[in-house]
């Protein structure tokens, strides 16, 4: 059974309330990225939306974990 984190609970919850802003057309998303790097034990994850018709202009919301923030979590 997987035990979620605190950095997977936010990223859903960020993440639906982005997909159901896209699903009203009140943003679009351009981009996502969703990063595990074994070698660091390091979670990255990244989306890139904008208000429909004016790609020129984004914000991206940018969440990132290391080892540390998993290992306090677990004592």
């Amino acid at each position: 059974m997987f035990d979620p984190t605190a950095f997977d609970n936010l990223k859903v919850v960020f993440e639906g309330a982005v997909y159901d802003l896209d699903l009203t057309g009140e943003v679009q998303i351009i981009d996502r990225k969703d990063l595990f790097d074994f070698a660091r034990y390091e979670r990255c994850y990244q989306i890139h939306y904008s208000l429909p018709g004016k790609k020129s202009f984004f914000i991206e919301f940018h969440l990132k974990a290391d080892m540390g923030h998993f290992l306090a979590e677990r004592t």
